[in-house]
């Protein structure tokens, strides 16, 4: 099944989030893809950051478990995860370091009030 070029999304395995912007390279996405960033943290503070292109349905799976609080690493830990799923116009990724989903800043929020900053 051949399915044609659409558009270009950020892909990026890393760490963090600043490691990703300096080492992302843009990937060609199918059209039945979408450009997908992601952020994980274990039980034990470690974290990745993915970014790439995803099967639209994989993507809203994904993100839909990760705001259900569903979402397990191989070794069956809860993941604290934010995850967003986006179409990009053109050649012009929405992956990049500037597209903030509102998870992130429920994570953000969450841990601050776990530190009883709030």
């Amino acid at each position: 099944m051949f399915s044609a070029y659409s558009f270009e999304c950020f892909k990026c395995d890393e760490k963090s989030a600043e490691e990703c912007d300096k080492k992302q390279k843009k990937e060609k996405c199918d059209a039945d893809e979408t450009c997908w960033k992601a952020h994980f943290e274990t039980k034990y503070g470690e974290t990745r950051e993915r970014r790439g292109c995803m099967k639209k349905k994989e993507c809203e799976e994904t993100k839909k478990k990760c705001d259900d609080d569903e979402l397990f690493d191989e070794d069956g830990e809860k993941l604290k995860c934010a995850v967003a799923c986006c179409v990009s116009d053109d050649d012009k990724p929405c992956n990049g370091a500037f597209f903030i989903s509102t998870n992130i800043v429920m994570i953000m929020f969450t841990n601050l009030y776990s530190l009883n900053l709030f």
